[in-house]
C-alpha cells in the first residue's frame, strides 16, 4: 500500500490534477463567496427599493390608508411578503393605524431608509412625508430580508458548486489525454532490450519532450559507439586467443606421437587436458560476449523442431558415452522469430547441460510445444535437482552449485539466459514431484511467430 501510494504521489499527472483541482476550488469558492455577497447585496437592495415604490403608491394615492385594525391574514398568504405601515404623527408624537398587532415604531425616525428594533424584532423601514404634514413609516422584518437574499445568494452559487466535480473530472481526462504521448514513449522504452540502440522516434511528440527524447537519442548513440568498441575487442580477442592455444595443443599431439617415458606422458596428458579445458572456456566465454554483445539481426520464422533436431544429431555421441537416452516430444510445429544460431545454442546448452549431470543409463526428455502465445523449450533431466535458493544463481557466469564434480566452464546457463532476454523471452527452473530422482526442468518462452 505504502509503495503505491508512494508511486501515486510521484506521478506528475497525479500532481497536476491534484494541484488544477485545489485551484479550481479555491478559485470556485472566492468565486462563489463574491458571488453570494453580490446577490445577497442586490436582494437587499431589491427590497428597499420596493419600500420606496410602495410608499410612493401610498402617496399617489393608489393605496388608502385609513384601516385601523390589524389585517387579517389568511394562510395561504406569504409571510415573507408581509409589509407593516404606520403613520407618524410628530406633533402629537403618536403614531396611527398600524397594521401589525403589537409592533410600534420608535418615535423620531428620520426620514429615508433605517433599522430599527420594533417589539424585540429588528426592522428595515422607510419614512415618508406625505401632503397631509404626517409621516409614512413602511417596514419588513430584516429576518425575512435576510433569508430572501440568502436564498437569491444560494441559487446564485448552487450551478457553480455542481460544476466543481465535473470541471474536476475534466481536468483529470484532459491531463491524461495529454500525457498519453509520454506514457506510449515509456512503453516503448520498456519494451526494449538492453541491445535495442535504435533512436526513439520523435514525430507526433509534444515540444517539452523533445529535448529529453533527443537527450535518450544521443545516449544511445554514445552507447552504440561503446558496444562497437566491446565487439572489436571481443574479435580480437578471439583471434589471439585461440591461435596460441590451437598451437600449443598441436604441439602436444605431435609429441604424443613418440616415445616418452611414463613419467612425462602423464604429464603430456595432463597439459593436453588442461588446454583442452582452457580452449573451450576461451569458446565458452567469446559465445556469452557475442550473446550479450550481438547486433540485433533480421529474425526469420524458424521452426524449434528442426533446431532440435540438428542438435540432437550433434550431441548424440556426448549422450552414449554417458548412456543417456535422449527422447524429444516434438508435437505440432512451434515457429518463432528469432535466429537459427541463437536457438541452436540455447537448446544445445540446455541439453548438454542435462546430459552433463544426469546419472548414466537415465533420460533426459525434450518437450516442444505452444501455449499462450508462447513457444515453450522444456528439458528434463535426471540430475541432483537444484535447490530453489539456488534457482536464480545458476545463470551467473561461472557459478558453480557446492559440491558439483563435473567438468564445466559454468557459462552454458548464462549464454541461454543471455540470448532469451535479447529475444524478449524468460527462463525459468522447475521439478517434477511425480517423479523418484530429483531431477530439473529447465523452462524457456519464446514469443511465438504470429503471421
Amino acid at each position: 500500500m505504502d509503495g503505491k501510494q508512494t508511486r501515486l504521489t510521484a506521478s506528475l499527472q497525479f500532481r497536476l490534477a491534484l494541484s488544477l483541482a485545489i485551484v479550481i476550488a479555491v478559485a470556485a469558492v472566492i468565486a462563489g463567496a463574491m458571488g453570494f455577497q453580490s446577490a445577497f447585496r442586490d436582494a437587499n437592495e431589491l427590497q428597499d427599493d420596493q419600500l420606496r415604490e410602495i410608499a410612493a403608491m401610498v402617496d399617489g394615492n393608489l393605496l388608502k390608508l385609513g384601516q385601523i385594525d390589524p389585517v387579517t391574514r389568511s394562510e395561504e398568504e406569504d409571510p415573507e411578503s408581509h409589509v407593516a405601515f404606520q403613520l407618524l404623527d410628530d406633533a402629537a408624537n403618536t403614531n396611527e393605524t398600524s397594521t401589525e398587532s403589537g409592533v410600534v415604531f420608535p418615535h423620531g425616525l428620520q426620514n429615508g431608509l433605517q433599522t430599527v428594533t420594533a417589539n424585540h424584532q429588528d426592522w428595515r423601514v422607510f419614512v415618508k412625508p406625505l401632503h397631509s404634514g404626517k409621516r409614512l413609516a413602511i417596514g419588513q422584518q430584516t429576518a425575512v430580508r435576510d433569508e430572501i437574499a440568502e436564498h437569491a445568494g444560494m441559487r446564485t452559487i448552487m450551478p457553480m458548486m455542481f460544476l466543481i466535480p465535473f470541471l474536476i473530472l475534466l481536468v483529470i481526462v484532459v491531463l491524461r489525454i495529454l500525457l498519453a504521448p509520454i506514457n506510449k514513449l515509456s512503453r516503448e522504452i520498456d519494451k526494449r532490450t538492453q541491445m535495442d540502440t535504435v533512436p526513439l522516434d520523435e514525430r507526433g511528440l509534444p515540444t517539452e519532450l523533445k529535448p529529453f527524447v533527443a537527450s535518450i537519442n544521443h545516449m544511445l548513440q554514445r552507447l552504440e559507439a561503446a558496444m562497437d568498441q566491446q565487439r572489436r575487442f571481443v574479435a580480437d580477442a578471439a583471434h589471439e586467443l585461440r591461435s596460441p592455444l590451437t598451437a600449443l595443443s598441436l604441439q602436444v599431439e605431435n609429441l604424443a606421437i613418440n616415445e616418452l617415458p611414463a613419467e612425462a606422458r602423464v604429464q603430456l596428458n595432463a597439459m593436453h587436458s588442461g588446454l583442452m579445458r582452457a580452449r573451450t572456456l576461451v569458446g565458452q566465454l567469446l559465445l556469452l560476449a557475442r550473446a550479450q554483445l550481438a547486433r540485433p539481426s533480421l529474425p526469420s520464422a524458424i521452426v524449434l523442431q528442426s533446431i532440435a533436431r540438428e542438435v540432437f544429431e550433434d550431441i548424440m555421441p556426448f549422450a552414449e558415452t554417458k548412456q543417456i537416452d535422449l527422447g524429444l516430444a516434438q508435437g505440432s510445429e512451434v515457429r518463432v522469430m528469432a535466429n537459427a544460431v541463437d536457438l541452436n545454442t540455447i537448446i544445445r546448452n540446455l541439453v548438454d547441460n542435462a546430459i552433463r549431470y544426469s546419472i548414466p543409463n537415465s533420460r533426459v526428455d525434450v518437450r516442444l510445444f505452444e501455449r499462450e502465445n508462447w513457444a515453450v523449450i522444456e528439458v528434463q533431466d535426471n540430475g541432483p535437482g537444484i535447490p530453489e535458493s539456488e534457482h536464480g544463481k545458476v545463470f551467473d557466469p561461472f557459478y558453480r552449485l557446492p559440491g558439483n564434480t563435473e567438468s564445466g566452464s559454468g557459462l552454458g546457463l548464462s549464454i541461454v539466459k543471455s540470448i532469451v532476454s535479447r529475444l524478449s523471452g524468460e527462463v525459468s527452473i522447475s521439478s517434477d514431484p511425480s517423479r523418484n530422482t530429483p531431477g530439473a526442468i529447465f523452462i524457456v518462452k519464446l514469443p511465438t511467430y504470429q503471421p
